[in-house]
């Protein structure tokens, strides 16, 4: 193994982060590290600490700060307990996902002061490392799943390997380091095949593709790519994480800017530091932060670009001047990648990614108008189609995201105040933007009929959302059902229809039961004779017209954090979406085609056309 450091930062890169220090990135950047190491630090962030009077060490030669990491890193290694987590580096029967986190910091402050550290210093604390390596490795303790596709997997065998990583060859540490490292690669390699489909989306939704790859994973991919010398990602069900990520992510509206993600999957309401509340912005905690720049480090090539925009766009200079930096650690992987790829130069997403990103391997879609700013449009849409027994699995299928002119339009339900409280309000079909009907499953996913994808983010899509409608009560024993459901989704971001943004749905049932069209939102809905509206600021408006059904119930549910717009009447439901600024644009039904200003979408037995009559419209901006 080469000499450290060697895990994020090698020796080559030291003179090019202590340049970029003195920049105004870098002077931003050890800003946002200071902040970081004066919040006091706890179980979970003990380590982070030690890593980032690591890094100050590294940008300064100041050994005081290699003593201060070595003082942290005892703490870890003791056990010091804290006020909100009980000692953890040896609580053998505590949730292991919780532990790994400081010890792969640990590892980073090893790996960043191992030169100046004295040799019984580093020999204690690479013989600590090794048995945690080899313990994560094997698994185990409270609540340990060892399904290939949980998170605790890819978790797990991402922090032994990159604990072996940091010790193999060096004082104290065992000559079989490098098997351990090989045998975690490997595990590591299958939960990414079990878990992701083949465009980076998760079957555990989007925190829970965060919380593995932000607490181990990107760190020990970039540490495999620096020990190998090679891109490691593309090819693998990890080279589409990071586009993925960008696809997502949109700046929120003014005054804040602060980040946004229409996702998918369990939410985990945060403040600062702690869960409170509800807030589906793109959680920034000990849990879950540091994700673009720990992920610049492995991305393919062809997307760093696109990946360095949406970083600068959101937490550079242009955006709040955090860097990503919320963990002490976080700010290793800035100076690390930032000065390492200094010569790639951030490009604007569309010109790498597609704007409609459909992963056909587990059914799920986002489709964006731009990246530009708090005014662009995102809309997703979830099959959820292999759900796997056994980790997180959501009650989703045929549920959809829309987010647009800095207004949360169509989102998860808000807190448990806002939903029943049984089996949990984040998994449950009573969350989602779907048509509900009562007495059946909603565990089983559905099946995508037909997809048709624009080069400008426009899409049309057919969903079989047969079997999320069956009898049983979960994925295990769902058998066949009495209604045959299918939702074809269209989404226009030509500007035909005279609004940035024309989203029609068409649902249509077979089979017994009264049929709920539900959507939730964010903003403040109001009844029309024709559907619903929703107000944003600054004149942004969602307009609902529904076609059918002719005689309807519309009914608006109050919430405290969102309200809930529930429609009843028949078996076939067809509403045109209008996101705008300014008048809606006229709906109407000619024959078989919905004709919304200029746009035409034909309404087929299943599908949705969208038919582009005319190539003029408005600029979106792309």
């Amino acid at each position: 193994m080469p000499d450290h450091p060697r895990l994020a930062v090698t020796a080559p890169d030291i003179p090019a982060i202590r340049a970029m220090a003195q920049t105004a990135a870098g002077r931003a950047m050890r800003r946002a590290l200071d902040r970081a190491l004066s919040a006091a630090p706890d179980g979970i962030t003990i380590g982070s600490h030690a890593a980032g009077h690591a890094l100050r060490h590294l940008l300064t030669a100041d050994r005081s700060e290699a003593e201060r990491a070595a003082a942290r890193v005892a703490e870890a290694i003791a056990g010091v307990p804290y006020a909100d987590s009980p000692p953890l580096w040896d609580a053998h029967d505590f949730k292991m996902i919780y532990r790994t986190k400081a010890a792969v910091d640990v590892a980073l402050a090893y790996d960043l002061c191992a030169d100046v550290w004295p040799t019984g210093t580093r020999r204690a604390i690479a013989r600590a490392l090794e048995t945690r390596a080899r313990e994560f490795l094997r698994g185990g303790g409270r609540g340990f799943n060892d399904k290939p596709a949980s998170n605790w997997m890819g978790n797990t065998r991402a922090a032994a390997g990159f604990l072996a990583l940091a010790i193999e060859g060096d004082p104290g540490a065992g000559s079989d380091l490098g098997l351990v490292a090989e045998e975690a690669q490997a595990g590591f390699q299958d939960y990414l095949r079990a878990a992701f489909g083949n465009r980076g989306w998760c079957r555990e939704g989007f925190n829970y593709l965060r919380y593995p790859m932000a607490t181990t994973g990107f760190p020990f991919l970039q540490a495999l790519s620096l020990q190998q010398n090679r891109d490691i990602v593309t090819g693998t069900p990890a080279e589409w994480i990071a586009p993925l990520y960008i696809t997502h992510l949109v700046k929120g509206p003014e005054p804040t800017h602060r980040p946004y993600v229409p996702f998918f999957g369990l939410s985990y309401p945060s403040s600062d530091t702690h869960l409170s509340g509800f807030d589906q912005h793109y959680e920034r905690t000990r849990w879950r932060s540091g994700d673009l720049v720990m992920a610049l480090g492995s991305a393919a090539p062809r997307f760093r670009p696109a990946l360095l925009w949406t970083l600068h766009s959101l937490f550079g200079l242009e955006g709040d001047a955090s860097f990503d930096i919320h963990k002490p650690a976080d700010a290793i992987y800035a100076f690390a990648n930032l000065a390492r790829f200094a010569n790639v130069g951030p490009e604007n997403p569309a010109a790498t990614l597609p704007r409609a990103l459909a992963d056909t391997a587990l059914g799920y879609f986002v489709f964006r108008n731009r990246w530009n700013d708090a005014g662009d449009c995102v809309a997703a849409l979830t099959a959820n189609a292999s759900p796997v027994p056994g980790c997180y699995s959501f009650q989703d299928a045929g549920s959809f995201r829309i987010y647009g002119l800095g207004v949360r339009w169509a989102e998860q339900a808000g807190g448990s105040n806002d939903l029943p409280a049984n089996p949990s309000p984040r998994i449950s079909r009573a969350a989602e933007n779907v048509v509900q009907c009562p007495g059946t499953n909603g565990w089983p996913g559905g099946r995508v009929l037909h997809q048709d994808l624009r080069a400008d983010g426009s899409a049309s899509v057919t969903l079989d959302l047969s079997d999320a409608y069956s009898t049983g009560s979960g994925l295990r024993d769902a058998g066949p059902g009495p209604i045959r459901a299918v939702r074809a989704f269209a989404v226009d971001y030509s500007g035909d229809s005279g609004c940035p943004a024309l989203i029609v749905i068409a649902d249509r049932f077979d089979g017994p039961g009264e049929k709920r069209w539900v959507m939730h939102t964010a903003g403040h809905p109001h009844p029309d004779p024709d559907g619903f509206r929703i107000e944003g600021p600054a004149g942004a408006s969602l307009k609902a017209t529904f076609v059918q059904p002719r005689q309807r119930e519309l009914r608006i549910v109050p919430g405290t954090q969102t309200r809930t717009i529930e429609v009843t009447g028949g078996d076939e439901f067809l509403v045109a979406l209008t996101i705008q600024q300014g008048p809606p644009p006229e709906v109407a039904l000619e024959g078989s085609t919905l004709r919304v200003g200029r746009a035409r979408i034909e309404i087929g037995s299943e599908h949705l056309q969208i038919c582009r009559p005319s190539p003029k419209g408005m600029d979106t901006g792309a």
